[in-house]
């Protein structure tokens, strides 16, 4: 499992790791966001997903390269004004949640959260990881949020569905 070591307190460290979905020596990281705007992208006794990571974090002492998050998204329509990552609740259970350093999963209940009735899967590949998004049948809207949650991004969409993407966060000394 990916979790070993996420059961951190500020009173104890459990070993400080990210449960990290990748390929040995890959080109990045993906994994699951509990708490916002940290270099500790995940807390094991979180109850609350905000987002998945595209991470570039060798170690949470030296900090993150160039990170992005994304998230799947039932119930906020794109003009809504908190439509930011850190923003989200989707309260989520440990028993609907699968990680391996190969596979990543996680399914939402309908309990009023962001991501209701949905849910997500991550496979890594050499450069990439492949994604899988699924909605419920009665699910308000069938989107994905794209974030940056520490500096300045930006996002390109071509017309093909594809996108282009870099961030301007900076960490220890580091730039684009």
């Amino acid at each position: 499992t990916i979790f070993r070591g996420t059961n951190d307190t500020p009173a104890f460290s459990h070993g400080l790791t990210t449960p990290a979905v990748t390929l040995p020596q890959g080109f990045n990281m993906y994994g699951p966001v509990t708490i916002p705007e940290s270099s500790k992208h995940y807390a094991w006794l979180s109850d609350n997903m905000l987002a998945m990571t595209i991470s570039h974090e060798p170690s949470i002492w030296i900090g993150e390269r160039g990170s992005w998050q994304f998230m799947v998204n039932t119930s906020k329509d794109e003009t809504a004004e908190d439509l930011l990552t850190k923003n989200l609740r989707n309260k989520f259970s440990h028993k609907n949640e699968i990680g391996h350093p190969h596979y990543y999963s996680v399914a939402f209940g309908d309990d009023g959260v962001d991501a209701a009735n949905a849910s997500l899967e991550m496979a890594p590949t050499s450069h990439g990881v492949a994604v899988r998004f699924k909605y419920g049948k009665n699910a308000k809207h069938h989107s994905v949020i794209f974030d940056n949650q520490v500096g300045d991004a930006k996002v390109t969409f071509g017309a093909d569905g594809s996108f282009v993407a870099y961030s301007e966060h900076r960490s220890n000394g580091s730039g684009r």
